[in-house]
Formats: C-alpha cells, structure tokens, sequence
C-alpha cells in the first residue's frame, strides 16, 4: 500500500518533530508489512486510526493536481505534503528526484513485461496494474547490453518496438508523454547505436528493431517480416495484383505494400509516369490499371 495513502491521517507536527519522528523511524528494523502502520505510530497517530487501517479501510485519493495519466514520465514531482516530504528528504528515507514512476517502468520493461498500467485511475483512485508474466531474457539481454544510463524514453521505445515490431515518432509519442520531435530524437539516437532501423523518410517514417537484434536472438525471418519489401518488390506486387484483380487503388497498394497513403500515392504516379500503369478517373475516385509497358 502506497505512504501517500496514509499522509491524510498524519497528525500537526512542526518540521523539527517531523525531523525526530523520520530518523527514529529510519533506525528501527525495516519490514515492509509493519513500515507503513510504523509510519504513522511515530507521528502520533490513534490507535484506532492505525487499527482501521490494518482492516483495508483506506482515504482514497487521486493524482496530485497538475498530474495527469499524459504527463506522468515528465511532469515535476508534486507531493501532498510538501514539508513532510522535504523533512523525508533531509534525513535520507526518500529520495529528493521524487522519480518513483521512472522506476517502476524500469523495473516492468527491463524484464520484458508490459508497461505500468494506470488506465483505471480515476478522480478518487490511483490504481496501478502490473504484469507478473515471466522474463523475457532475450529482451533483458538486450537491455543489459545498453547499458546502465539507458534513458527511460529509450527502454520504453525498445519495449514498444518489442511488442508492436513497427513504431512512428508519433505513436512513440504517446508512450513516453512527450512531443513527437523528442520522440524522434530517442528513436535516431538509437538508430545512431544499432539497435533499431529506420525505414523511409520524413513523414512516413517509422521503425523496427535492427537486424543485428534479430540476428542474436536467432530470429532473421521476422525482421524481413517486419522490415518489409524493397522498392523493386513493391512494384511487382502492385504490378502483380493489377493484373489479377483488373485495377488497384491507392488504398489498396498502402496496405498490400504496408506503405502510408502518400507513400503509395507517389510508387503509383510514378509507375503510370513510366507507362506500367494507366490511371483512370481522377482524385479519390482514381484507380490504375495495367499499363503498356508493364512486365510481370
């Protein structure tokens, strides 16, 4: 059970008592069970009050205001208690980062296990949900082999990556609660160490784990799976489903191809430009057929 669950019931004390009651606290044997009704012992709480927390009777709260499910990684650390989390600070029980959700994420991605779910959280509640699926030691390995300053925003790209196999800066975004350009940012750097590739450019571009990756984890096929095809490969399989279905619309070469609807915009224009295909209507109610020139 969370400390923050039994601030409410905190007697009035001024910061030198809070400074005796933290170190006299700190000197006692440590049992994770006992620490939080120890806790509010040494601030002269009731017995009753204690007794009735024993019983599962919590104060139910939600996220300090200012704190929101968007900007857990990244907003500054805002306690309840503001002197009685500087009084914990000063004689060492807490930590002055005040960076406890980076390390619960840590603490699940490192091991391979989904990220720390908070999506039952409500006005009145902060509930947390963690995995207890077993190691992934590939994954560990992995994360091991970075090192210990891995950031927080690159072991979560690596777990999305892990999971989704395919990830934007957008959609990285939303993971690690920050812009898409500093999304960007951590998924270039980790182009820059090896350990994913990037696939297209600009808008369109997204990224999958390296085949230097796969290759140790002794998994080749599925990063071609997941890396796609090459240009000349995205032609023949436009080429080839024009001839077998009569047309091929923009729509449907971004999906046969996993291309975006831009990407595939321009792999048929230029395809029409070079007379494989011929373009027939216009704008979004335009399809290609099989052109003069085209070779299957």
């Amino acid at each position: 059970m969370a400390i923050h669950a039994f601030l409410p019931y905190a007697s009035p004390m001024n910061p030198v008592e809070i400074g005796d009651a933290i170190t006299d606290l700190a000197q006692q044997p440590f049992d994770a069970a006992e620490f939080p009704f120890q806790f509010l012992e040494a601030f002269g709480n009731k017995k009753t009050a204690i007794d009735r927390l024993r019983k599962g009777n919590t104060n139910p709260g939600g996220l300090v205001e200012g704190v929101t499910l968007a900007n857990l990684l990244t907003t500054e650390p805002r306690p309840r208690n503001p002197m009685l989390a500087d009084a914990m600070k000063r004689v060492g029980v807490v930590e002055r980062s005040g960076r406890g959700v980076d390390k619960i994420y840590r603490g699940m991605l490192t091991f391979g296990r989904p990220e720390p779910d908070y999506s039952r959280t409500d006005r009145g509640n902060v509930i947390l949900q963690l995995s207890t699926m077993e190691v992934d030691e590939a994954f560990l390995h992995l994360v091991l082999e970075q090192g210990p300053s891995l950031p927080i925003d690159s072991l979560i790209a690596l777990s999305v990556l892990r999971g989704q196999k395919r990830v934007s800066a957008d959609e990285l975004a939303q993971h690690i609660h920050r812009d898409a350009a500093q999304a960007r940012r951590t998924l270039e750097k980790l182009l820059e160490a090896g350990v994913v590739q990037a696939h297209g450019q600009t808008r369109g571009r997204n990224y999958t784990l390296s085949p230097g990756v796969y290759r140790s984890q002794g998994d080749q096929a599925a990063y071609t799976r997941q890396a796609g095809f090459s240009p000349l490969q995205h032609e023949q399989m436009i080429l080839s489903y024009a001839q077998q279905h009569g047309r091929i619309r923009r729509s449907e070469a971004a999906d046969l191809c996993r291309l975006t609807v831009t990407q595939a915009s321009k792999l048929l224009r230029r395809l029409a430009n070079e007379g494989k295909l011929a373009m027939v209507g216009e704008r979004r109610g335009a399809h290609y057929t099989l052109g003069s020139e085209a070779q299957i």
